[in-house]
């Protein structure tokens, strides 16, 4: 085991909001539990960007911001409604080309901070009355701008 490219240094919560997706009354018990999200509309709002330090030409570390929505306006109905907005600072490592430092950090720190997003919904909703909510996990790999990162074609989860 060896420590990875990129490291996490800090992440915070702009925006935590997590709500039925129905009203109460049409609530079966536990609904949430063992959810199918396929067909659940998921809106991803991303961006990312180096961090200025000093005098530097070229930053090693980055922003990345990541917001996800379930509003069920559209598709499948998901037990609960989400919007949730993470920001994250990543240093990646000098070593790494400085061509693909941005997209590197952008899409495998998507990853992380989408790992903590769903960590909370499973936190919060562990004691709601529809049930613990695991969101599936996601591959940000089509949000690269490295065409290479984007060929393994995913599985057809949700309107993305």
């Amino acid at each position: 085991m060896r420590a990875s490219v990129i490291q996490l240094k800090e992440l915070r919560y702009q925006k935590i909001c997590v709500d039925l997706g129905k009203p109460l009354e049409e609530l079966s018990s536990l609904e949430a539990e063992g959810f199918d999200y396929n067909g659940v509309n998921f809106q991803v709002r991303l961006e990312s960007g180096p961090v200025a330090i000093g005098e530097a030409k070229e930053s090693n570390v980055f922003h990345v911001r990541l917001g996800i929505i379930v509003n069920n306006e559209s598709g499948k109905i998901a037990p609960y409604k989400i919007d949730m907005m993470a920001v994250g600072i990543f240093e990646v490592a000098e070593t790494v080309d400085a061509a693909i430092r941005a997209d590197l950090a952008m899409v495998n720190g998507a990853s992380i901070i989408y790992g903590a997003i769903r960590e909370t919904v499973v936190n919060l909703t562990s004691r709601s009355v529809a049930g613990t909510s695991i969101l599936p996990t996601m591959d940000f790999r089509d949000h690269s701008k490295n065409p290479q990162n984007s060929t393994v074609s995913s599985a057809k989860l949700a309107p993305i």
